[in-house]
């Protein structure tokens, strides 16, 4: 008989081996000295698989847009230990095994990738629209000319002097340039976006002498562009206005080609984690 009971105490305590053990959130102390036994008792795999669950669960804001959603948040997760999450947790994991806590951050990435899928979408089809009319209104883009750049420095302040010809048969009232500005080497040292507002407009066949002066404290005037030895300035039209107001393409500005290709990028990842079980 004390054998049998022997045995039936060796199995059960077999089956409270490693992640089906259960956390103690009673403490902050009893939380980790439950968390330190979970892990002696567990395979290597299990261990992460726990120490990633407790940083989900730990995630107290997903906000979705620019901060990237629960991929944002569980990269800013990334570097923190299981044991220094112990007071955010502690609710959410007491009494509960390792396999029920991996289960319960895995339903919460399920969730929150899938509400964050949604979201997106709309947003990778607006942007994917206005590129498609952007790229159609090359043709008409390509007319206007920005000709013999140049960038210069006096007194701290940059200069920029360029000329714009245009070759279209629509009077310009504002420009939408991107400027890239190069050092020795040939190697980018700067990318910027800005708007030229022409005053009068620049009439069809008219070609203008234009000079901008940035006093304006920022990266046009900083040393670091400021000391280059060699420096080149290359001017692109990404949009123009007419003199009603009327843009020529959608508006699809670097920033929206960065966000464009971030959201591509996270989407096969979101994808995974809506469909994983």
């Amino acid at each position: 008989m004390k054998h049998a009971l022997f045995v039936v105490a060796i199995l059960i305590a077999g089956c409270t081996q490693g992640i089906d053990q259960k956390f103690d959130g009673s403490s902050e102390a009893a939380y980790r000295i439950s968390l330190g036994k979970m892990r002696g008792a567990s395979k290597p795999e299990e261990v992460k698989a726990i120490d990633d669950a407790i940083r989900v669960l730990a995630i107290t804001d997903v906000s979705i847009g620019f901060e990237g959603g629960i991929l944002g948040a569980m990269a800013k997760m990334r570097d923190k230990t299981a044991e220094s999450l112990a007071e955010l947790v502690l609710p959410q994991v007491n009494g509960k095994t390792g396999r029920e806590v991996i289960a319960a951050a895995n339903a919460r990435k399920q969730e929150q990738a899938k509400r964050q899928l949604t979201t997106e979408a709309a947003e990778i089809a607006a942007l994917r629209k206005a590129r498609t009319e952007k790229e159609g209104a090359r043709e008409f883009l390509a007319k206007i000319q920005v000709l013999e750049p140049r960038l210069g420095f006096a007194g701290g302040m940059a200069i920029l002097d360029f000329k714009v010809q245009n070759g279209s048969d629509e009077a310009l009232s504002s420009l939408l340039l991107r400027a890239t500005v190069t050092g020795a080497g040939g190697g980018v040292v700067m990318t910027d976006e800005f708007t030229y507002r022409a005053s009068p407009p620049i009439a069809p066949a008219q070609t203008r002498d234009v000079r901008l002066p940035s006093s304006t404290p920022g990266k046009w005037s900083s040393p670091q562009l400021a000391n280059q030895t060699e420096i080149s300035l290359k001017l692109a039209v990404e949009n123009a206005s007419t003199a009603t107001g009327a843009k020529l393409a959608a508006s699809f500005t670097q920033k929206d080609e960065e966000r464009l290709a971030l959201l591509e990028k996270q989407k096969p990842e979101l994808e995974a984690l809506a469909a994983a079980k």
